[in-house]
């Protein structure tokens, strides 16, 4: 991955905001990049990026940043508004790394006790559901984009090429996170929502 698509990453998925390249303590290389990370698992998945990240609880973020312990994070876009940090984030990358989860259970036994028709009913209203969160998500992306872009945030797109770079860079984490079978339910799961 070029250094030069570390400005910053976030999207409708996640991503990653950083603090502006004058305000850095550091260098500003993509091996100079420190996020917050929540843990172990995605300070993996940094370094893989080619970053680096330090753990840092929530709470503690703004001051994480603000005072050059980490450079941004990785986090749905809305996070910066929703917090307020677009005071100090101004950089966004919509990157699209992962999707943020929502997750509808029901038990598979009971689910395999209903006749036909009931089947039918649930199933129809699981692929309703499913449509109108990604209509939503659709819609919702650009009202994000517009409030950064109110919020003085500079979006930077990922140059042609460069998310499939940094998904096979990820892809190696992928193992080391969860066990084969757990890895193909999720993979299986992950490919579903991935339009």
């Amino acid at each position: 991955m070029a250094c030069a698509s570390w400005t910053s990453i976030t999207s409708a998925w996640t991503s990653a905001f950083t603090i502006p390249r004058s305000r850095s303590p550091r260098s500003r290389t993509c091996l100079d990049l420190r996020f917050r990370a929540l843990n172990s698992e995605q300070i993996a998945l940094q370094e893989a990026l080619g970053a680096t990240g330090t753990i840092v609880s929530w709470s503690e973020v703004a001051n994480a940043i603000q005072t050059g312990v980490a450079d941004g994070y990785f986090n749905p876009p809305n996070s910066a508004i929703r917090t307020g940090h677009t005071e100090f984030l101004k950089h966004f990358t919509p990157a699209d790394i992962t999707p943020s989860s929502r997750i509808v259970l029901i038990s598979e036994d009971w689910y395999t006790s209903l006749g036909d028709e009931e089947k039918g009913q649930i199933d129809a209203a699981l692929a309703a559901g499913k449509k109108a969160n990604r209509d939503w998500v659709n819609n919702w992306a650009s009202e994000v984009r517009a409030k950064h872009e109110a919020a003085g945030v500079t979006i930077t797109e990922l140059a042609e090429g460069e998310r499939g770079k940094m998904a096979e860079l990820a892809r190696a984490t992928w193992a080391t996170s969860l066990p084969d079978d757990q890895l193909s339910i999720w993979t299986e799961a992950r490919d579903s929502v991935a339009d």
